[in-house]
């Protein structure tokens, strides 16, 4: 054992001096940095994008309830090792010299906000900064319209009920703002000791309760379960995608690009694996034929290359580990950096994960050809060409796709995701493949004239068609994952920039009175900003679905899932609103507007309808307060409720509720330096109500710049293994070559033609293959827009000169430097190698 090891360690050496090592050795060096570094990279930025997408909860779930919880709930998620905090929301009349006003009041407990950050500031318009917690008992923090609405000044002292609290910052948010930032007055933060001197909550008292909890992911998840079946009917566990589900599908489609990112790197990582091991096997048929010779057994050359094996193995996974491990740190670092959260704790899956992979390739493809080579006789080796000795077996193949599957079932975790991308990988081998044999096949058939570049390069494509064919097809399916991943990115990008684009409305104007709607028109004018139409809004509860209760139509769950176990805002609109689409009916004509026997139309938004099972020609009955409201199901359309414009569930016809009693709202843009102007509609109309939503637009937007930042960096990561893969096709055809070449040279053939020759058939092929990756793309991407991401069928005309351009590019590139390889050592020296 030592003397084998003693020698493969000299194999080794030698092996890396003549330079037969490097590519392999790189390939399964990039193949375990690639894949430990991306996968960990991925799966650590999940959880710190979700932990600052959870600030939009202040934790990761939230539990809300009209009442006190059962103890017992506490005291679980305590035995669970859950963080925890507790608010109360409830309306109250804030005084100030006896100066009422309405404000909206959350008192919360000393360790709130569990997640995220609350931003006050020191004066009215002083820079806003973020603190780790609320204000102390005593001391209560306040929106400056409060202050602007009622000439105080920060240390002013104010009454809540009983209570003398100190106004001692400005707030400006919250983490969790957008669970709820639509509230009856100016918001007003205090602490939760201070309630009970207060003396406003009593019973019968309108307020809210919510508890907050922060914690592992797997006590989170068994928390969940225990609790679930334990909720009442007017108690709601919420989590992102209850809170935010712009956010949270948002996060989801990012995730679903990781996964297929980083799974179509590990796939280009074991092909280019697979490649360079077999050429480093055929570049040792020599060596094993020699050492038989010198009388070698068969079991000592098993045991010589099994511990060459190991030892490359052993480096390769140390030296690659290490470098994930930077690799993740460097990029994680940057990124913790803009999102102020910590870096999450590594893990040691995908580091096993990076080390599978060399594993897995080298078991595959390795040893079966090294196995094979030392069976076969010493005489016959020699009378034989190498490439007609060794090659990729049936059982060689098997086992590695073998190995493949197991390492996607590794990574995603997913049976049917890891067969579904392997049939997908064979099936587009095949269908890319085959019409590149038949291309190739349909190329001139020309003669290798002497002084034709070309028309050399055409004859070497038509005499090679199979192994040209297969390497055309690689080519094409690394170029194709890439231009696949370039479109779902840009997909996903136009997206999200269409969620929240520039001017998106940053305020809303709520509760305002039928005589003040002229008012605030005219305001809105005066000032020149962009505004949506003024909405009417009536309260109103929908109570039966063709005269049967709407509780007995569906089950408890999908009724409480759909909103309609409570009030819903009620509206009409002579036009169309804004991101709405009819998906189904008509949007109202004129006569629609009217009643006909006491009974108008309505328009229901398409997710309602769906879980309550409403059709085209329902007939709905609303309450509202004393009277019933009966309307026929004219068109049910599509909306888009995240960004951040009125829209309603209902839409009903003018002359339904036109006649009962209503408030409006409205939402408008207004640029940084116009916010002090609105304290002049307060004053003008004193009862209405504004929320700015500034903090959860631009919560949104960092989200959005951070996903969008992680994919581009997935995607260089792919980038560089679909280069891996091309360079090492070139290279494990490049010794198929040199004989031909050498001969050519020997007749007299000139540098400049072999090199020539090699590059144009390099280009042919890279454009083919940048052709075929290009049409397989756009077919794809095609799919995935009608079947996954549920977008409109586009073209992608901006991607369709990329492929070919990268084909000619690096095939072209790798060929030259092959060519200049070739044509590098002298024609005699060559002859003697072959």
């Amino acid at each position: 054992m030592s003397n084998s090891l003693k020698m493969a360690w000299r194999f080794l050496r030698i092996d890396w001096r003549s330079g037969e090592l490097q590519l392999l050795f790189v390939s399964l060096l990039l193949a375990v940095t690639i894949v430990a570094g991306l996968t960990g990279f991925v799966g650590r930025l999940e959880l710190m994008l979700a932990g600052e997408s959870s600030q939009f909860l202040a934790a990761d779930r939230q539990l809300q309830s009209p009442r006190e919880v059962s103890p017992v709930w506490l005291q679980k998620a305590s035995a669970l090792g859950l963080q925890q905090a507790k608010l109360i929301n409830f309306q109250s009349m804030l005084y100030a010299d006896d100066e009422p006003m309405l404000v909206s009041v959350k008192a919360a407990s000393r360790h709130y906000p569990l997640i995220g950050k609350v931003n006050i500031r020191d004066g009215l318009y002083s820079a806003e900064y973020a603190v780790d917690g609320g204000p102390p008992p005593g001391e209560i923090w306040v929106e400056r319209r409060l202050l602007q609405q009622l000439d105080l000044a920060l240390g002013s002292p104010v009454y809540i009920g009983d209570a003398q609290l100190i106004i001692s910052k400005v707030l400006v948010s919250e983490p969790d703002r957008g669970a709820g930032f639509i509230s009856m007055g100016p918001r007003v933060l205090m602490h939760y000791q201070d309630v009970a001197a207060t003396q406003v909550i009593s019973e019968g008292s309108r307020i809210s309760y919510a508890w907050l909890f922060a914690g592992d992911a797997a006590a989170i998840n068994t928390f969940e379960r225990w609790l679930g079946p334990q909720l009442g009917e007017s108690q709601r566990w919420l989590s992102l995608e209850d809170n935010q589900p712009s956010i949270a599908q948002a996060l989801t489609r990012a995730k679903s690009f990781f996964l297929l990112a980083s799974s179509m790197v590990i796939v280009l990582a074991v092909i280019a694996i697979a490649m360079t091991s077999n050429r480093y096997c055929q570049r040792h048929v020599k060596h094993i034929a020699v050492l038989k010779t010198l009388g070698a057994t068969s079991g000592y050359i098993r045991q010589l290359y099994s511990l060459l094996l190991l030892l490359l193995f052993i480096t390769v996974s140390l030296l690659g580990c290490l470098l994930a491990y930077g690799l993740q740190y460097g990029l994680l670092s940057q990124v913790a950096q803009e999102l102020e959260v910590a870096i999450p704790p590594v893990a040691a899956m995908p580091f096993v994960l990076g080390v599978v992979a060399a594993l897995i390739s080298l078991l595959a493809f390795t040893l079966p050809a090294l196995s094979t080579l030392q069976a076969i006789p010493a005489v016959a080796i020699f009378r034989q060409s190498r490439q007609s000795m060794l090659g990729f077996s049936r059982l060689s193949l098997f086992i590695g796709f073998a190995g493949l599957l197991l390492l996607l079932l590794l990574y995603t975790e997913q049976l049917l995701l890891s067969a579904v991308l392997m049939l997908a990988l064979l099936l587009v081998l095949l269908v890319i493949a085959v019409p590149a044999r038949l291309i190739l096949k349909s190329l001139p058939a020309v003669g290798a004239r002497a002084n034709s570049v070309w028309s050399m390069a055409l004859a070497n494509l038509r005499r090679r068609l199979f192994a040209n064919a297969l390497q055309l097809g690689l080519f094409a399916i690394s170029l194709m994952l890439l231009i696949v991943l370039l479109g779902v990115r840009d997909n996903l990008f136009k997206q999200w920039q269409s969620q929240l684009p520039a001017e998106t409305p940053n305020f809303f104007l709520v509760n305002i009175q039928p005589q003040q709607v002229a008012t605030v028109a005219q305001w809105l004018g005066q000032m020149g900003v962009s505004t949506e139409a003024i909405y009417p809004m009536v309260r109103g509860r929908l109570v039966e679905i063709n005269a049967q209760p709407v509780r007995e139509r569906v089950s408890k769950d999908s009724f409480k899932r759909s909103g309609a176990d409570r009030e819903l805002n009620l509206s009409w609109a002579e036009a169309l609103p804004a991101d709405n689409t009819v998906l189904a009916g008509e949007w109202f004509s004129s006569d629609d507007q009217q009643l006909v026997d006491g009974v108008g139309k309505v328009s229901v938004e398409s997710q309602l309808a769906e879980k309550l099972n409403i059709q085209l020609g329902d007939r709905l009955t609303f309450r509202i307060a004393a009277v019933e409201v009966k309307a026929v199901v004219n068109n049910i359309r599509e909306v888009e409720w995240d960004r951040m414009r009125p829209n309603f569930y209902m839409l009903l016809s003018r002359a339904s509720l036109e006649s009962l009693p209503q408030t409006s709202m409205t939402s408008f843009y207004l640029p940084d330096q116009q916010h002090r102007q609105v304290a002049q509609l307060l004053k003008a109309i004193p009862t209405a109500v504004v929320i700015e939503v500034d903090t959860v637009i631009k919560q949104i937007r960092s989200i959005i710049h951070h996903v969008s930042l992680a994919l581009q960096l997935v995607l260089l990561f792919v980038v560089l293994g679909s280069v891996l893969v091309m360079v090492a096709t070139v290279q494990h055809s490049l010794d198929s070559r040199k004989k031909e070449n050498t001969v050519i040279r020997a007749l007299g053939g000139s540098r400049r033609l072999i090199i020539g020759s090699l590059i144009a058939e390099f280009v042919i092929i890279g454009l083919m293959a940048g052709v075929l990756a290009t049409v397989g793309a756009e077919l794809v991407l095609l799919a995935l827009q009608q079947w996954v991401m549920k977008l409109p069928l586009t073209l992608h005309p901006e991607l369709w000169y990329l492929a070919p351009l990268l084909g000619v590019t690096i095939v072209g590139l790798a060929g030259y430097v092959a060519a200049r390889r070739v044509t590098r050592v002298a024609p005699m020296q060559l002859l003697r190698e072959s």
